[in-house]
């Protein structure tokens, strides 16, 4: 129970986890809303949530919502402190389950980091159409918001602490099963959406079968018998109903696919960035054709003595007598991080390249309009932000850190290429650059 207390106190107490302007927002970040506006610029107002994973959750369950308790209130769940260094079962599961991964959201707007942290603010930006991307060590879910002059849009963010399995190895539109971003009030993260639905249908079932026989719905006391039509017929029929009416309930709750991006233009191929939960088929115009690439990538886990402050100890005698390697390794298990770094790191827009030509790309769904033949598509992972490199950072980037196909475009169907990536980026001491970047990609 320690972890947990650490988890919910440094995220909820910790200032260095509040939601707040990110250390290179070209953007102003108030956490009050904003009364009125510079005249051409209006807002975007983001509550930002976590949840620990695998379980389902609406926006926020730990921010906000619940007044957070004192540590007094934890002292009777905690380890004993002979004992708080040693690993046990739950931290052979969090490492399965990518619970170690440095999970602190970073809000991007347009490819700029805007904002970080938990909680909630508003983030000042020129009115018109704006780019809202998560990244929560992985690439997330991305949002096209129109801003209005003066007015303000209200948007819910939420990602988890444990990633959902398929999530770290499956297809690229995977990876968003675990984090949500969209407009306020419709935002969930769907993971046992199945199962809540069956107990529901369940109890409901049972519900209505106790009514029938105390008030006499269906005649004398039926028989119990696994045969009994009686027993069965009226007990399948609730629960499958009440398991579609929660379907459905849930499906309008849910918010729609967000809408396209562009068309940008570069040396005559359109692009343009598609909600990956946009199924629509694509109409190419006459002599044209369409090709996808969805690019997604995770982040490798930071080592336990990785960001600012001193490193320490890792081992059980250190552990054992030094408490500040054991504060670093208890937020390491919390937030992914041995310390919050200054600037927290994010990731550049992938690189992709058409027959030799490097093309406007996101971390998403990529729709390219091109001419329809044969063509080589490269997708690379990208170098670090040049805010982020300090001389002597080991970068390092081979063969395996791009991909190359060769794949026919046709005009009457579209071509799809998936790209996953995985990039470890190692905070330095100093705790506003990178010690260490690489990156590999494999075709996904």
């Amino acid at each position: 129970m320690s972890l947990l207390r650490s988890v919910r106190f440094r995220l909820r107490k910790d200032p260095e986890y509040r939601f707040q302007a990110h250390a290179h927002s070209p953007y102003p970040v108030e956490d009050t809303e904003v009364s009125g506006y510079a005249p051409g610029h209006g807002g975007i107002r983001v509550r930002s949530g976590w949840t620990r994973g695998n379980r389902f959750r609406r926006y926020a369950e730990n921010i906000g919502s619940r007044s957070a308790r004192e540590p007094d209130a934890w002292k009777d769940f905690r380890a004993p402190p002979w004992a708080r260094h040693l690993d046990g079962p739950r931290a052979v599961i969090d490492t399965l389950t990518g619970a170690f991964r440095p999970f602190t959201p970073v809000l991007l707007i347009d490819g700029r980091p805007a904002a970080t942290g938990f909680g909630e603010g508003t983030v000042t930006v020129p009115a018109g159409r704006r780019l809202v991307q998560l990244q929560s060590g992985a690439s997330g879910p991305y949002r096209v918001v129109d801003v209005p002059e003066g007015g303000t849009v209200d948007l819910d963010a939420i990602t988890t602490r444990r990633r959902n399995l398929r999530c770290m190895e499956g297809s690229p539109a995977d990876s968003y099963a675990d984090m949500a971003l969209g407009p306020r009030g419709r935002v969930r993260i769907e993971d046992g959406l199945p199962h809540r639905s069956f107990f529901t249908g369940c109890a409901a079932g049972a519900a209505l079968l106790i009514l029938m026989l105390v008030f006499g719905g269906i005649g004398p006391m039926p028989d119990f018998d696994t045969r009994s039509a009686a027993t069965l017929v009226p007990l399948a029929i609730t629960v499958f109903t009440a398991m579609a009416l929660r379907a459905i309930v849930e499906s309008s709750r849910r918010s729609p696919p967000g809408e396209a991006l562009g068309p940008e233009h570069t040396a005559g191929i359109g692009h343009r960035v598609l909600d990956p939960a946009d199924t629509s088929a694509p109409e190419a115009a006459p002599g044209e054709a369409v090709l996808r690439v969805h690019a997604v990538y995770r982040q490798e886990r930071h080592g336990k003595n990785a960001g600012p402050g001193k490193p320490t100890g890792t081992g059980l005698k250190a552990l054992a007598t030094d408490k500040r390697a054991l504060e670093r390794r208890d937020n390491w298990r919390a937030t992914g991080e041995p310390a919050p770094p200054k600037v927290r790191p994010w990731a550049a827009p992938p690189i992709i390249r058409i027959d030799g030509r490097e093309l406007p790309a996101v971390w998403g769904l990529n729709e390219y309009r091109l001419s329809p033949g044969d063509h080589t598509v490269e997708v690379a992972v990208p170098p670090p932000p040049e805010e982020l490199v300090a001389e002597g950072a080991a970068i390092k980037l081979g063969e395996r850190a791009t991909m190359r196909t060769k794949l026919p475009v046709r005009a009457d169907r579209p071509a799809t290429v998936g790209a996953y990536a995985r990039i470890r980026m190692t905070p330095a001491r100093n705790g506003t650059t990178v010690k260490e970047y690489r990156g590999t990609i494999r075709p996904a």
